[in-house]
């Protein structure tokens, strides 16, 4: 069963359709719990408050996922699509294909995947390509 996913996004955002897709589309790659998973998009100033409180990290960050051990909630997840931007173009690839990498790495975070060593990383990685993979 899929987990109840509430996508919490300015009603302006022109991502808006390509974040419900891909969200759609990483739903029916993974297996969670049924339960409920939300995303919240916020700006820079936000999430470095956030990465600041519950990371002691003084900066802005892409996404941070906060899971719980709860049979209601899986995971509470914010992204900030400005930081976003600034990776797609640091990283040189289409600022979609981030912003599904960062999805995707909320969902792996939700299912437990953890990148704390380089080897860590590189299985979460495989993981999120698997996510993103488009069907056959």
């Amino acid at each position: 069963m899929s987990p109840q996913v509430s996508v919490n996004l300015d009603a302006g955002c022109v991502e808006k359709a390509f974040i419900n897709k891909t969200i759609r589309h990483i739903s029916s790659r993974i297996m969670l719990p049924a339960g409920a998973m939300s995303i919240t998009f916020v700006d820079t100033e936000k999430i470095h408050e956030l990465n600041r409180q519950y990371r002691a990290k003084d900066a802005p960050t892409d996404v941070l996922t906060f899971c719980f051990e709860d049979d209601a909630i899986l995971s509470d997840v914010y992204i900030c699509l400005e930081v976003v931007k600034g990776n797609a173009l640091e990283h040189e690839v289409p600022y979609k294909q981030e912003l599904s990498r960062v999805i995707a790495h909320a969902f792996a975070h939700t299912i437990g995947y953890e990148h704390d060593t380089d080897k860590h990383y590189a299985i979460m990685h495989d993981y999120e390509d698997f996510l993103l993979k488009a069907s056959a």
